[in-house]
């Protein structure tokens, strides 16, 4: 009862920490490019709508950053560098690197040859033909490693 207890309490205080914690940190909660009191001031000082809206434009940081054209873009970055992977090669190299993994694995693994019979008898077999209807005839035979099993004859919907 008493172990109960204190794992409860424990919880409590961790997640009352934990909510203070968010709570007073300024990572979470985003800033205004401009304080709305500095708006204020922007456009009662401005002659017209058009210097204001100038002015708070200037005013705002991430609209200089929008004009800014000394930014590259990601496609102006793309078009300049090619990609490249950790070993320092572009990614068209690292493409037919591998094409010939693959096949070295299809090689040696024989995926091009068909299945032995014996892979066969032990697998089972599964045969689907479709009726007139549209529906699938599906008759499973099972292999000898399911030997409780019995052949099934069922229809499959897709």
């Amino acid at each position: 009862m008493m172990k109960d207890l204190r794992k409860i309490f424990s919880t409590l205080i961790l997640s009352v920490v934990l909510f203070l914690t968010l709570l007073f940190t300024s990572s979470v909660t985003a800033n205004a490019a401009i304080a709305p009191d500095e708006a204020q001031n922007i456009m009662r000082d401005a002659n017209s709508l058009q210097e204001a809206g100038q002015k708070l434009r200037e005013a705002d940081s991430s609209e200089k950053l929008r004009k800014n054209e000394a930014l590259n873009t990601a496609k102006e970055v793309r078009k300049n560098r090619p990609a490249i992977d950790a070993k320092g090669n572009t990614i068209e190299e690292a493409k037919k690197d591998l094409k010939g993994i693959a096949e070295n694995v299809k090689e040696k693994l024989n995926l091009d040859e068909p299945l032995a019979p014996s892979t066969k008898e032990f697998l089972g077999t599964r045969q689907e033909t479709v009726e007139p209807n549209g529906k699938i005839l599906v008759k499973e035979k099972p292999g000898y490693y399911q030997r409780d099993r019995q052949t099934k004859v069922f229809e499959e919907e897709k």
